[in-house]
């Protein structure tokens, strides 16, 4: 798919996938829903990878291909590792029932 249509075209698809699945992971009732939120996340993530590899080998040359292949897989680990510590804040609907995710909710005042 990535030769057919391209690393621009492929790049927005997986990004448009796994933020529309990310908006859907946060109204899941069931787990039937929940499961197919995360199948539709990794989806996404799964046009990412692949695309940003392309797009670094074909936009850099050799020489210069380490800094921007850095940034591109380091921000995939930084986002993960420091989200915990905004995730808690986002633990409470606008009408201001607690919602459980992972994370410490003691981390955004709540005690």
């Amino acid at each position: 798919m990535l030769d057919r249509f391209g690393a621009r075209i492929m790049l927005r698809l997986g990004m448009f996938v796994w933020s529309v699945a990310q908006l859907f992971g946060d109204f899941v009732t069931t787990l039937q829903q929940f499961l197919v939120a995360r199948i539709a996340l990794g989806i996404g993530e799964a046009l990412q990878f692949p695309a940003g590899a392309k797009v670094v080998s074909e936009w850099f040359t050799q020489r210069e291909r380490g800094k921007p292949t850095d940034i591109f897989v380091t921000s995939s680990t930084i986002g993960p590792a420091r989200s915990h510590r905004f995730l808690p804040c986002s633990c409470f609907r606008s009408d201001g029932e607690y919602v459980h995710h992972h994370g410490r909710a003691g981390d955004c005042g709540v005690d």
